[in-house]
């Protein structure tokens, strides 16, 4: 007797979720370990790990929870059902799109490693006897899709392996009487339209024409090699009619469980300098606008562009749509030589794909995978390094900065925040500021500037009231140290002309808005109230020069308020 032991990792995304299995592992403390590390990422989820025994003489499973945890209380599991509730009924519901996505995702690894597609697969006996010969990889996969449909439909496992081993079996063995039976039509380019038009009368042409098709392209040796076959194929046909109507959903969905997968994609992008440009060219092949402007990119692709130009294979289409999404919801840089320059990237990116929302692309979905993007990008390890390339904490402010028109989301506009503050409370910030050698003037109005643009930005209001009162803070301290004020009211020129100066800093925002401000505008108040000044104004109609300045004056305090209060007229 013989018993095989795995680990599930379940996890749960909310009350209303069901449990989805995320992977198999061999080692108790490995998938445990992995388990504690996704609550650590998502607090409110929750993580299950369970230990598969499996008997090969009885064909049963035994199971045990060797770990759960999580924001929602486990209630005790509903007694199982004694028969299983089928995901299939019948051979034939194996070759239905989400059957054949199922299938390609739980034997990935396998049919990457044999550069095959999910359809060559359940039409070709020769692959068929092959994926037997494996010994328990096709055990395995039924396994651990009952295991993951049990895990969420509370069904008894071994009832579902039973069955969709059966199942599998027999459409098998169909697979292995039609090919005896040469009931597969050759299929070319050349005769491509007449065996559509004539398979068209029988009920079960896609099947037909897939298995045909299956044969053309078995003797490619990669994915490329394999896309342009089916793409000669493809122009072969009519744009409509019989022939058009079973041919191009047929070589639709076999070209678009090749983009489906990494290396498929990869193989007929050809080489790029990282997955940012990849995926740059991936959106305009989405929309059908790919120009190829260098030569170097692969012909298949471009033929794929003149297609999607005309708005045809929706199924290829989608899976570009879902790979771009899947990319930038994953872990992979998208230009890891700069920060910058990815931000600015997945800018771009958006910009582009948000052109083609639709049924094909779900405008929810692109915003969710830009989020997340965004939140992978502000990590302590990206923006760490990213920070250490600039010496001053002026330059670490205006990098952080300039991120933040192109970060999506809330809670990722706060974590930038959330950078900024600490470095502009610094007292490392505020020594820089008095130790610079640029004239105080420069300073003060860089930070005004600085302050204009956190007012102006995405942030929450409560973060920008507190990075702008800091940054107002560090003008007042530059302010005092470097007596500013009190250097333009010793100058030898007139009140009038040292109130138009201080009106000026206010309008040409070189202040900075707060306590710094309000300081100029004490000092305006007073001047203006003082003889001297009201003297200068009396001598106004005769004077062109003095009836100029006036001028500017009531032109400047049109802009400037100066209603303070009590206690900050006393300040």
């Amino acid at each position: 007797m013989s018993r095989q032991v795995h680990f599930e990792l379940f996890l749960k995304k909310g009350p209303k979720a069901s449990w989805e299995l995320l992977d198999i592992y061999y080692d108790r403390d490995l998938a445990i370990k992995k388990a504690k590390a996704l609550l650590k990422d998502s607090p409110k989820f929750s993580a299950r790990v369970t230990k598969e025994a499996y008997n090969d003489e009885t064909g049963e499973f035994t199971t045990a929870t060797t770990f759960q945890d999580g924001a929602e209380k486990f209630e005790k599991t509903e007694k199982i059902k004694n028969k299983a509730e089928l995901p299939c009924f019948k051979p034939d519901d194996l070759y239905t799109v989400h059957a054949r996505s199922t299938i390609r995702r739980i034997l990935k690894n396998l049919l990457d490693r044999w550069c095959v597609t999910t359809s060559e697969i359940i039409h070709s006996a020769a692959l068929l006897e092959k994926l037997e010969l494996t010994g328990t990889e096709l055990q395995h996969a039924i396994q651990k899709y009952a295991i993951a449909y049990a895990g969420e439909k509370n069904q008894p496992v071994q009832e579902l392996v039973r069955h969709l081993t059966e199942l599998v079996q027999q459409a098998m063995i169909q697979v292995y009487k039609d090919e005896q039976n040469n009931v597969f039509p050759k299929v070319t380019p050349k005769n491509i339209a007449d065996v559509a038009a004539k398979l068209a009368e029988k009920g079960n042409a896609e099947y037909l024409l897939s298995g045909g098709i299956t044969h053309y392209i078995s003797s490619a040796k990669s994915w490329e090699d394999k896309t342009k076959r089916l793409l000669d194929l493809l122009a072969a046909l009519p744009n409509e009619g019989v022939a058009a109507d079973v041919g191009l959903p047929a070589i639709d969905q076999f070209i678009s469980e090749i983009l489906t997968g990494k290396a498929g994609l990869a193989d007929l992008l050809g080489p790029q300098e990282d997955l940012g440009a990849s995926l740059l060219i991936l959106a305009d092949l989405f929309l059908g606008r790919l120009k190829d402007s260098t030569g170097k990119l692969p012909t298949g692709l471009m033929k794929l562009n003149e297609h999607f130009a005309k708005d045809q294979l929706p199924a290829c289409r989608s899976a570009i749509a879902h790979r771009v999404i899947t990319e930038l919801e994953g872990q992979k840089r998208l230009r890891p030589s700069s920060l910058e320059a990815e931000v600015e990237l997945a800018r771009k990116l958006a910009n582009t794909m948000v052109l083609g929302q639709g049924p094909l692309m779900n405008g929810e979905d692109l915003l969710n995978a830009f989020v997340a993007r965004s939140k992978r990008l502000l990590s302590q390890d990206v923006v760490g390094p990213h920070l250490d390339q600039h010496e001053s904490p002026i330059e670490k402010i205006h990098s952080l900065l300039a991120l933040e028109d192109n970060i999506v989301g809330t809670e990722n506009k706060r974590t930038l925040a959330g950078y900024i503050l600490p470095i502009v409370q610094s007292h490392k910030c505020e020594a820089h500021l008095l130790k610079a050698k640029s004239p105080s003037l420069k300073r003060l109005s860089a930070l005004a500037d600085m302050q204009q643009q956190i007012l102006k930005a995405g942030f929450q209001d409560t973060s920008k009231k507190e990075i702008a009162e800091s940054i107002d803070r560090l003008a007042v301290i530059l302010e005092e140290n470097t007596g500013l004020f009190n250097s333009i009211d010793s100058k030898p020129m007139s009140l009038l002309e040292k109130t138009i100066t201080y009106l000026r800093l206010c309008t040409n925002h070189v202040v900075t808005e707060g306590d710094c401000a309000k300081a100029a505008k004490r000092r305006i108040i007073r001047n203006m109230r003082q003889k001297e000044f009201k003297d200068t104004l009396a001598q106004a109609p005769g004077s062109e020069l003095i009836q100029n300045r006036v001028g500017e004056l009531k032109s400047l305090l049109a802009d400037v308020d100066l209603n303070l209060t009590d206690d900050e007229k006393a300040a």
